[in-house]
Parts: structure tokens; C-alpha cells; sequence
């Protein structure tokens, strides 16, 4: 039996390669397309997702996965580790933390045997991914959760995110900007630069360049 299970999110982004490789257990988000549920990149994957999208109507949702989703990852893993490690989203952002530490308390009258540690990573897509694979690693070289925990507190530092958008659409579909400066962001072929810090958890804009190409140019300038 291994000493820690890793558990996260589905937006970490893992490859399937890596989550089989390390063993971690991922808890789908579900979304929500045409009145019907389906599990992130069980039921639907992320290319299905990016054709729906692509079509601008009726555009799916997402859903919190439930504490019930990750009492069962807890469940699992208790069969094959002495403790579990959970790793989430940023909680600035989503409330599968809370969820997460819902699960949690309620593990601690089911899985009696089981130490559960739960981290609000700040983090979002593939930089939460580098936290969760950093923190597998140990866990797969023997580390126990102590250790384990004090790999993947020590990865959030080091990981940022940073995106290029190529349309302001979407954004403004989730209210996150305005549909007008989307419209005037669309005709002045703005393509904003966005970053996500783990030292605050929240996704920021950094530039807004005119064109497609200053805009790779600009991401190449600020990661360099």
C-alpha cells in the first residue's frame, strides 16, 4: 500500500498518460450542455467541449463537482494509500475547495484510518497540473503526507499561469467583461495577455497587444 494518494480537480489538465502513471485520482467537473450532465473528459471530452464552443450557441456550463464525487475519490484511494493528499483550483475562483474540505469532514467519520490533507493550490489549469504532478512525484518515490504536502506548498510559488485570449466572446458570455468592450475588443483585433498568480489567486490582465502575432511576441517577451 503507498503511503499517499493524490486527488485534484479536472482542470488541472493532466494528460491520461501521467494520471495513470502516478495514480492520481481526478474528479470531474461536470458541464452542463442542452439541459443534460456530463463528466469533464469522461463523458465528454475537452475536444467535444471546443467544438460546442466554437459554434457560439448554446454554449455549455460547468458545475462544482459535489462532496459526494470526492468522498468517493477519498473512498478509493483509502483502499490503496494510508493518506491522501487533495489539491484543488484556486478557491478565488471555484468553491471545489470548499467542497473538497466538506468531503473531507465527512471522511473523518468514515475513513477513521485515513489522514486527508486538502490545499487550495491558488492555481488554474496546467499550473495547478505542474503542483499536482511535483507533489505524485514525491508521493510515488515513498515521501509520506507531510512531505508530500510540503513538495506541493513549495511547487505554488514556482508555477504561474499566462494565456493568451484570441476572442473576447467568451468572456463576455460569463459576464467577466462587458459585451461592448468585447464588440470594440473584436473590431480593434485586440488579442488580451492574462495572468494567473499563485501569490494571490487571481487571473489578471497584463497587456493587450492589436494583433495575433504581437500578441505570441509579447508572451515570449514576458516568459523570458
Amino acid at each position: 500500500m503507498r503511503k499517499v494518494g493524490i486527488v485534484t480537480d479536472s482542470t488541472a489538465c493532466i494528460p491520461e498518460e501521467l494520471v495513470a502513471k502516478y495514480d492520481i485520482c481526478v474528479v470531474p467537473l461536470m458541464i452542463i450542455f442542452e439541459g443534460k450532465s456530463y463528466r469533464d473528459g469522461i463523458d465528454m471530452s475537452p475536444d467535444e467541449v471546443y467544438r460546442i464552443m466554437r459554434r457560439r450557441e448554446n454554449l455549455p456550463t460547468t458545475s462544482t463537482p459535489s462532496a459526494g464525487d470526492f468522498l468517493g475519490a477519498y473512498r478509493q484511494l483509502s483502499q490503496q494509500a494510508d493518506s491522501i493528499l487533495c489539491i484543488t483550483l484556486t478557491s478565488r475562483q471555484s468553491k471545489i475547495y470548499d467542497t473538497a474540505l466538506v468531503a473531507k469532514d465527512v471522511a473523518k467519520e468514515v475513513l477513521t484510518n485515513t489522514a486527508i490533507e486538502v490545499i487550495d493550490s491558488r492555481a488554474v489549469g496546467g499550473a495547478l497540473g505542474l503542483i499536482v504532478l511535483e507533489a505524485a512525484r514525491a508521493a510515488s518515490q515513498g515521501a509520506d503526507l507531510a512531505q508530500v504536502t510540503e513538495v506541493a506548498r513549495g511547487m505554488m510559488p514556482r508555477v504561474n499561469f499566462i494565456a493568451m485570449l484570441d476572442t473576447l466572446f467568451y468572456l463576455a458570455r460569463t459576464g467577466r467583461t462587458g459585451r461592448a468592450q468585447a464588440w470594440a475588443g473584436t473590431l480593434l483585433n485586440i488579442k488580451p495577455i492574462v495572468e494567473h498568480a499563485t501569490s494571490t489567486g487571481e487571473t489578471m490582465p497584463v497587456a493587450r497587444p492589436r494583433t495575433r502575432t504581437k500578441a505570441v511576441n509579447r508572451l515570449l517577451e514576458i516568459m523570458a
